[in-house]
C-alpha cells in the first residue's frame, strides 16, 4: 500500500534521523527483504523522527537501481506515515537520481537526501544543475543536500549554500558530514532563522552540532542505538541540559570514534549484530571490521548498556 504523499510530506524534519543499514543475506548476494520490516520497527520504536534508507550507512554504492527501489518500497510499507521517510537518491548519473526522486515521491517521501555525483570534480554551477534536475522530477518533494567532501571532493561555503537555495528552493535541508566543527558552527549561525535547516551528519560532532543549534542529526549509529540517540537529542536540544548531555556523551563518543576509525558501514553492521540485530554482512568490496576492533566495539557497547544476549528483532 502506498503512503499518502500529501500526508507524509507534512513532516517538518527535525530530531534524530536514522541512517539505516541495508540487510543482506548471509553471503551478501541479495537484499534480505524479510529482515527490513522488523529492523525498521525496532528503530521506530526507539523514537526516531525519520528514517533514511540507501544512504552511505546503507551501502548505496553497492546496490543496484532495482535494489534501491526495493529497499525504499519495503521501508515505506513499514513506516506508514508514522515517521518521515527520507530516501537517499544521490547517484553518479543525474538521470538515475531523477528516477529515484520520482520513485521516492510515489512512495510518499517526506523529503529526499542526495549527495552530488562523485569521482569527476564538479563546478558549483554543475552541482546546482544536478539538484535542479532532481527537483524538477518531483517539485513538491523537499531536498536535503548532502555535504560529504571526503567522498565528493567538493567543500561548500555559506555563500554557495545561499546560491543553491535561491536556485533550487526545494533544498530546505542540509546534512553536513564534513567533520569540520568550525564549518558546522558557521553554517548554523548563517542559516539561523532562515528557511534552511542544517543537520549534523558526522557522528563524532553530534554533541557540538546540537549544542550549536542544529535541529537534528542524521545518525547511522541510530540503527543500533535509537533510544540512546533520541535520549541524547532530547537532553541537549529539548531540555538544554549540558551536564546530563556530557554524561551521555561519555558513553556515546567512544563508540562513534570507533565506528569512524574502523570503517563506518562495516562497523555499524558489526554493532547491529552485537546488540542483537542480525542484518547480515557488508557487501564486497567492504570487508568486516578487524577482530580487535569488534572486540573493542563490544566492550564499548556493553559499557553503554547496549549489548543483548538475544536478538531484539526475533
Amino acid at each position: 500500500m502506498k503512503n499518502s504523499v500529501s500526508d507524509n510530506q507534512a513532516f517538518e524534519l527535525d530530531g534524530i534521523m536514522a541512517a539505516l543499514v541495508t540487510p543482506f543475506t548471509g553471503d551478501g548476494s541479495s537484499v534480505d527483504r524479510d529482515a527490513i520490516a522488523p529492523f525498521v520497527e525496532y528503530v521506530i520504536a526507539g523514537g526516531v523522527k525519520g528514517v533514511i534508507p540507501c544512504g552511505s550507512t546503507g551501502e548505496f554504492t553497492a546496490l543496484t537501481m532495482d535494489e534501491r527501489l526495493e529497499v525504499v518500497e519495503t521501508v515505506a510499507d513499514v513506516t506508514r506515515d508514522r515517521v518521515a521517510l527520507i530516501p537517499h537518491i544521490g547517484a553518479l548519473r543525474t538521470c538515475d537520481a531523477a528516477e529515484l526522486m520520482r520513485h521516492a515521491a510515489s512512495r510518499g517521501a517526506a523529503a529526499v537526501m542526495a549527495v552530488p555525483p562523485f569521482y569527476d570534480p564538479l563546478t558549483w554551477a554543475e552541482v546546482i544543475d544536478y539538484y535542479a534536475e532532481i527537483s524538477g522530477a518531483a517539485p513538491n518533494v523537499p531536498i536535503m543536500a548532502y555535504h560529504y567532501p571526503s567522498a565528493t571532493g567538493g567543500r561548500i561555503t555559506v555563500e554557495q549554500i545561499d546560491d543553491l537555495v535561491k536556485a533550487v528552493p526545494a533544498v530546505r535541508y542540509l546534512k553536513d558530514s564534513s567533520g569540520d566543527a568550525q564549518l558546522v558552527d558557521e553554517l548554523l549561525a548563517h542559516t539561523a532563522g532562515g528557511g534552511l535547516r542544517v543537520f549534523n551528519g558526522s557522528d563524532s560532532l553530534t554533541f557540538q552540532g546540537l549544542a550549536c543549534g542544529a535541529k537534528g542529526s542524521v545518525w547511522g549509529a541510530a540503527s543500533f542505538m535509537p533510544r540512546l540517540a533520541v535520549e541524547f537529542f532530547e537532553t541537549i536540544h529539548d531540555r538544554g541540559d549540558l551536564e546530563a548531555g556530557r554524561h551521555l556523551w561519555q558513553k556515546i563518543r567512544p563508540i562513534c570514534r570507533l565506528l569512524e576509525e574502523a570503517g563506518y558501514p562495516a562497523a555499524v553492521k558489526a554493532a547491529c549484530d552485537l546488540v542483537g540485530l542480525p542484518l547480515g554482512p557488508t557487501r564486497a568490496p567492504l570487508r568486516p571490521i578487524a577482530s580487535e576492533a569488534r572486540h573493542e566495539l563490544r566492550r564499548l557497547l556493553d559499557e553503554a548498556g547496549l549489548v543483548n544476549s538475544m536478538s531484539v528483532i526475533a
